[in-house]
């Protein structure tokens, strides 16, 4: 029992190395945004059924569901795992849950403006499937994806460069930690997951540009605009990555500042793109001929 009340008492500890409460708080508030948003997804079934969209609703639901839970994990992560050295169970699940949304939001985005042939859109559940099961070997393995060789400096502007260092930790006297340390080839880093976070977005926002600015006789003028406003969207959100590391490189934001006006932004963003996908889920002929 004493055991037992010792080991929570730190858990709940505030004296974490690198704890960022106020992170914590915004990933919280990024959670409930989306699980009120996937509430209200769900009361849209009549509409799905009617529509005849359910693959477009359940891929989205489940794109919702796994944000939430992801951010929620965040909670934990940034209060009692701020700086993690090496992987354990938690920081796991917090990659792993983060992969959710960009691998399933390419497939959201085919089924919800009717992108692509029906053997083509098989085909992107096994590809999303393998790409899950390469992430999952890589956070697992914790493989190194540069091979051994030394990580060299990425450029993030003209001006300034990601060098390797623990952005997070050096105030302190912490050289590596697998959530701030950028660029980081470890398979369980946060750099890595932001590369495959990255890369959905972007293969989403291309497919957003070629409903949105396509020939205006192929869809609807409302799919047509909800799609321009998505592909803005997610675009922004592209950008909001890079942001975030320009904060804290070029304008030296301390890691905490800069993460909690990314979620800020990110909270914005999904407002808005929430909006449009229900929109698109409510409209009856999706495509003109």
């Amino acid at each position: 029992m004493v055991a037992a009340y010792c080991k929570m008492d730190v858990l709940m500890s505030p004296t974490t190395v690198g704890a960022r409460p106020t992170n914590s708080l915004t990933d919280l508030v990024l959670g409930g945004e989306l699980l009120l948003f996937f509430t209200a997804w769900c009361c849209e079934w009549p509409n799905a059924l009617m529509n005849k969209k359910l693959d477009f609703f359940i891929t989205f639901a489940l794109n919702l569901l796994g944000g939430a839970v992801w951010c929620l994990s965040g909670v934990y992560i940034h209060s009692q795992e701020p700086l993690p050295a090496q992987p354990t169970g938690p920081w796991r699940a917090f990659l792993l849950l983060g992969s959710v949304s960009p691998l399933l939001f390419p497939i959201v985005v085919t089924r919800a403006f009717g992108i692509g042939q029906e053997h083509v859109k098989k085909m992107q559940y096994l590809v999303a499937t393998i790409a899950a099961l390469v992430y999952g070997v890589a956070v697992f393995s914790s493989m190194d994806l540069s091979g051994g060789s030394q990580v060299a400096p990425i450029s993030i502007s003209p001006w300034h460069g990601i060098d390797g260092r623990s952005y997070g930790g050096q105030e302190y006297g912490i050289s590596f930690d697998l959530l701030s340390t950028m660029p980081c080839w470890r398979g369980d880093s946060n750099f890595v997951l932001s590369l495959v976070f990255v890369t959905g977005k972007l293969l989403g926002f291309v497919l957003l540009v070629s409903v949105g600015w396509a020939d205006q006789s192929a869809y609807a003028k409302d799919i047509s605009g909800a799609a321009k406003r998505l592909a803005i969207s997610t675009g922004v959100m592209v950008l909001n990555c890079l942001l975030l590391l320009n904060l804290i490189v070029a304008f030296n934001f301390a890691v905490s500042t800069a993460v909690d006006a990314f979620h800020v932004m990110q909270a914005l963003i999904f407002g808005a793109a929430f909006i449009d996908f229900r929109i698109v889920l409510r409209h009856q002929d999706k495509k003109m001929s």
